[in-house]
């Protein structure tokens, strides 16, 4: 999948963006903010829509919303919904 993301965008702009972020933790984060924002932007609302009503349980009991979330992105998946 990460080949797959970083083939979408052109040699030359992941160059010039690793470079620019290069040593510098804090300012590659807010850099990045845009891209991430993008990349997010079609698989936020469906995680959204799957914990929508969730109510966290006791501690130790709260791995079926891995499962919901999971099988809510892959349904988003083959419908063409996401990347």
């Amino acid at each position: 999948m990460f080949g797959k993301g970083v083939s979408k965008v052109p040699t030359g702009t992941w160059r010039t963006k690793t470079a620019q972020k290069a040593g510098n933790w804090s300012g590659a984060a807010a850099a990045a903010k845009g891209d991430f924002q993008s990349g997010l932007s079609k698989t936020a609302p469906v995680i959204d829509g799957a914990l929508s009503g969730y109510n966290r349980g006791p501690k130790g009991t709260n791995y079926g919303i891995i499962q919901k979330v999971g099988d809510a992105l892959m349904a988003a998946k083959k419908a063409g919904q996401t990347r």
